[in-house]
């Protein structure tokens, strides 16, 4: 098997693991509403143009560094999601007082 094969599958291999695990972070998206769910949803399907465009394009090509840039836009993706994640927030309101049942005391 030659070298240049290998690499593409490689490649495709690693374009889609990172579909999936985008997909994955979309799942948990929906299902808890946190944000930072969608930052790494983002990020990871940016890698996956990252990795699909670096399968698809000649090494030689003379803009195939420019397309580190979407490497680079996943991981500053990431990092928004966990400064966005830990940033303080306004405490929600204190829950309202549970009313207390008062015992009804008769003296007989």
């Amino acid at each position: 098997m030659s070298a240049s094969v290998l690499n593409a599958f490689l490649l495709g291999g690693l374009t889609l693991g990172c579909a999936l695990v985008g997909l994955f972070f979309a799942r948990f998206l929906r299902d808890t509403a946190d944000r930072f769910f969608g930052f790494l949803a983002a990020a990871f399907w940016l890698l996956t143009l990252h990795w699909g465009v670096l399968a698809l394009t000649d090494p030689a090509h003379v803009h195939r560094p420019l397309v580190f840039l979407l490497r680079l836009g996943g991981f500053i993706a990431v990092i928004i999601g966990i400064i966005d994640k830990n940033r303080t927030r306004d405490a929600p309101p204190p829950p309202p007082p549970i009313p207390v049942a008062r015992e009804v005391c008769r003296r007989e």
